[in-house]
């Protein structure tokens, strides 16, 4: 049916005010949020949604640069970090990037006191600082704590246009939420309608210790595969190396108190030493069937016995019931999965963390909390993406034979990181209803 001419102008002269409105609103809220004033997104946009504006390019005092900015106002959620728009030709660039493992929580946490480096990024760029003189090693920490493999996705996304040589993708802790729909996360990029939700909607309760765990699994394993087959895709379309890595996982993490247990279970805690009937009682139990406090006992009892092979795959199971911040191990086989089929680099930490253990399975002491490493630990990550690289090829641009490795005590002297021996860091604490958390250990190791 045809508009009359009268309706049609009528229409348009409507929405010509509305149209401005939204433009002249967009430009100020972005002007103002840029200069640090005002933050649209919620606290649990974080989880929800992808950064909308995570890497930009800005010019001031005569230079071009990329910045990396999130923050909320009073916590931040990223390492703020400039580097030139233009690559220099006597330079590597390297991106690592992920949630607050791949930052290098907690020795580089925006949010909290904190030294700030001794995360993977620092130590691949200290070692191969020195290693590749004269070559100039740029190691960009493009992570960001809290978010996972959809927020990393659109992350990778965005550093495609800063001419990475290599991008190194580390996600799988944080993702335990069925996201909204594409509309949903394209709507949010439009910072009137994030300052409306946030202006109009109730405020929503603190942060949660852990990511919200969706109970659809399966739904959680497609998205999280999903994202990381596009992020494959943007590394062939921009030309730049990939790496994809697993995560080292803390098998015996658990709650303290408040977790409920099955019949099968032994009448006490989990933190209490298993006798011979309650492991009696487990080992008869199936795997399949029990519930997640019966599972960690069970691994236990078979730790007792020796059989590590069967404790490695109940704790595996006792982690995927229960992943309290951990990445479940069928999130790290997706990723091997898809390093294989598409010939992509793979530094696998679930299995290097493994290999440190007499008994295959990785220790405790690694870990600082539920997920994230002592600085020893990252370290020795970092050590071994080095490897991968020079393994495959990925830093051939330098054009020279490597220097001999320095050990972590030569990097720790020269980067003046002797902080690291004396840092304390402290967990932090579960504020959240239901089981108290156990903590982890209260110091780094020297």
């Amino acid at each position: 049916m045809r508009v009359p001419r009268r309706t049609a102008k009528s229409i348009l002269f409507t929405l010509t005010p509305a149209f401005a409105l939204g433009a002249g609103a967009t430009l100020v809220l972005s002007l103002l949020e840029h200069r640090g004033l005002i933050h649209t997104a919620r606290p649990d946009d974080i989880l929800s949604f992808p950064p909308p504006d995570f890497v930009t390019r800005q010019q001031a005092d005569g230079e071009d640069f990329w910045e990396i900015r999130y923050a909320r106002p009073g916590d931040p959620m990223a390492v703020q970090q400039r580097f030139p728009a233009h690559k220099a030709d006597n330079t590597i660039r390297i991106v690592l990037t992920g949630g607050s493992f791949a930052m290098g929580d907690p020795y580089v946490d925006p949010a909290r006191p904190s030294p700030g480096f001794g995360g993977i990024a620092d130590w691949v760029r200290a070692e191969l600082s020195a290693r590749l003189r004269p070559i100039h090693v740029e190691v960009i920490n493009a992570s960001l704590g809290g978010t996972n493999s959809t927020g990393v996705r659109e992350i990778v996304e965005q550093l495609g246009v800063t001419d990475p040589d290599i991008v190194v993708v580390i996600t799988g802790n944080n993702d335990g939420h069925v996201f909204p729909t594409p509309w949903n996360r394209w709507l949010n990029h439009w910072i009137v309608y994030r300052a409306l939700k946030k202006a109009l909607l109730p405020p929503p309760p603190s942060r949660p210790r852990f990511a919200p765990q969706d109970a659809d699994v399966e739904a959680i394993r497609a998205n999280f595969r999903a994202n990381i087959r596009r992020i494959i895709e943007v590394a062939e379309e921009r030309g730049f190396h990939l790496i994809l890595g697993t995560l080292p996982i803390n098998y015996r993490y658990e709650v303290s108190a408040g977790v409920p247990s099955s019949s099968a279970g032994a009448p006490e805690g989990s933190h209490a030493p298993a006798t011979e009937e309650s492991c009696n009682r487990l080992l008869a139990t199936p795997t399949r069937t029990a519930a997640p406090p019966d599972l960690l006992r069970k691994g236990r009892c078979l730790e007792k016995l020796r059989r590590f092979s069967e404790a490695l795959e109940t704790y595996s199971a006792y982690v995927e019931s229960m992943p309290l911040g951990r990445t479940r191990p069928s999130l790290n086989e997706i990723v091997r999965a898809l390093a294989r089929t598409s010939h992509v680099p793979l530094l696998d930490m679930e299995r290097i963390a493994n290999e440190q253990s007499a008994t295959g399975i990785a220790e405790r002491e690694l870990f600082f909390d539920n997920c994230h490493l002592l600085w020893r630990g990252y370290a020795m990550m970092a050590r071994s993406a080095v490897d991968l690289m020079l393994d495959k090829g990925l830093l051939d641009k330098a054009k020279k034979q490597p220097g001999p490795r320095p050990t972590v005590g030569e990097m720790v002297q020269a980067n003046r990181w002797q902080a690291l021996y004396t840092f304390r860091p402290q967990p932090i604490p579960y504020t959240g209803p239901g089981p108290v958390l156990e903590q982890g250990p209260a110091e780094a190791s020297r």
